[in-house]
């Protein structure tokens, strides 16, 4: 037996196959923590992800002034109705890209002074498009370290118009935050944001527009690049929301399931996910998988040889890593592109 704890050893399975439930989104869980936040009334949330990113989104809430309680495996988020309690505070953010970025605009329109900082890395992760964007309207954010990166100072802005520029070729993150906390600008009846390239990750996109909507605040999409809402809205709570299970990771087991063909099934999957990444179920099936769907489960078979495949990662970069093992197994060759996203 091998006394090193920092030594994972792995036995060869034969078929992989059995039954699991897979963790909330975390993409879809921190989005909901803090339109939750921000709307009106209290919000129930069923199968969040507990995480890192999500712990800290929490905590900074908390600070923030949210009242937010665990109840049994569920979390009660008490809303503040599109503003915070606490207007002068430093919020530690850690190396938590899903909670700097969407809180940089929502603070910015808070007309408070704040401060967010993180761990060495998040000193190294560049958020200078985003930060751009929301100066470049009349807000007032200044670095206070090395210019382009955090941590950040955020002071009450005077915002000058109604039209949002934002370069969308790096992260999808930076037009989430600005949709997200677009509702926020009622000097204004409507907010267009427009962004200059195509977006990567677009599929994120979707995601946060259709969690926008469960919260009854409507995103008009003119094109692919031109976006309106209208500020007249606002957060509404739906009272209950369960977190759909994250697919990515779902993706890991179901690739395991296809090269030992052992037929498996996952609760928490639904054939509507509102997720870019439910695109592999139809990659799955085009490679020969048979997938079922029942209520909220998904039951995976395979009985032949894996078929080759051409694939475009750029809406769903978070798969790729698990198709290139897939292609490794398959029956010839497979195409893979926009890999760099």
């Amino acid at each position: 037996m091998n006394n090193n704890k920092n030594i994972i050893i792995l036995k060869k399975k034969n078929k992989i196959l059995g039954k699991i439930k897979i963790p909330g989104s975390k993409s879809i869980s921190n989005r909901i923590l803090l339109i939750s936040a921000l709307s009106l009334g209290i919000t129930k949330i069923k199968n969040l992800l507990i995480s890192d990113d999500t712990l800290i989104m929490i905590k900074c809430l908390k600070k923030l002034g949210i009242k937010i309680k665990k109840y049994k495996k569920n979390f009660l988020i008490y809303g503040n109705f599109l503003k915070f309690l606490n207007k002068n505070i430093k919020l530690f953010v850690d190396n938590a890209g899903t909670v700097i970025r969407p809180l940089t605009s929502v603070l910015s329109f808070m007309k408070g002074n704040y401060i967010l900082y993180g761990s060495k890395r998040m000193n190294k992760r560049p958020i200078k498009d985003l930060v751009n964007s929301l100066n470049n309207i009349g807000m007032n954010i200044k670095y206070l370290k090395n210019k382009g990166f955090p941590p950040l100072l955020i002071k009450k802005g005077k915002l000058k118009t109604n039209i949002i520029k934002i370069k969308s070729n790096i992260s999808s993150q930076y037009l989430t935050s600005l949709l997200i906390s677009s509702i926020l600008l009622k000097k204004f009846k409507e907010i267009i944001i427009i962004t200059n390239n195509n977006i990567v990750s677009n599929s994120y996109i979707n995601i946060t527009i259709n969690l926008m909507k469960i919260f009854k605040v409507n995103v008009i999409k003119i094109n692919n690049n031109i976006f309106k809402i209208f500020t007249e809205q606002n957060y509404i709570s739906p009272k209950i929301i369960e977190i759909e299970g994250d697919l990515t990771s779902a993706s890991y087991f179901l690739a395991a399931s296809i090269i030992s063909k052992g037929p498996i099934k996952i609760k928490g999957i639904l054939k509507n996910s509102i997720q870019g990444d439910v695109k592999f179920l139809d990659i799955l099936e085009d490679m020969g998988a048979k997938i079922n769907y029942e209520n909220n489960k998904l039951e995976i078979y395979y009985n032949k040889n894996i078929k080759s495949f051409n694939i475009n990662c750029i809406n769903f970069p978070d798969l790729a890593m698990t198709l290139l093992i897939l292609s490794l197994y398959s029956d010839n060759i497979s195409l893979f592109k926009n890999l760099y996203s």
